[in-house]
């Protein structure tokens, strides 16, 4: 999930394609539903957020550069936020082992 989140830029379509089949496979196989869920909501969104096609990032940038008038570089915020969407991965696995 997280693979195909990096590589679309969108927690949406991660969320709509892949888990739709995801989450009850992990749920037929015995596990909590409402640990599946969370997990797969965490997943999605550390994907979403990793380069190389963080698209929300190029589209706050944008907006964001648009406002204050100044030049964001969307690759230095990419880059930054990798910690953020690593801790957001770890989360969904920690959610689906416990």
């Amino acid at each position: 999930m997280a693979l195909i989140g990096m590589l679309t830029g969108s927690q949406s379509t991660v969320q709509n394609v892949i888990f739709s089949f995801f989450g009850p496979a992990l749920i037929s196989i015995g596990m909590d539903p409402v640990q599946v869920a969370a997990a797969g909501a965490h997943l999605a969104a550390g994907g979403m957020g990793l380069p190389p096609a963080d698209l929300t990032t190029f589209c706050v940038a944008g907006i964001v550069g648009s406002m204050v008038g100044k030049e964001v570089d969307p690759i230095k915020s990419m880059i930054m936020m990798v910690p953020m969407c690593l801790t957001m991965i770890a989360i969904g696995m920690i959610l689906l082992y416990i």
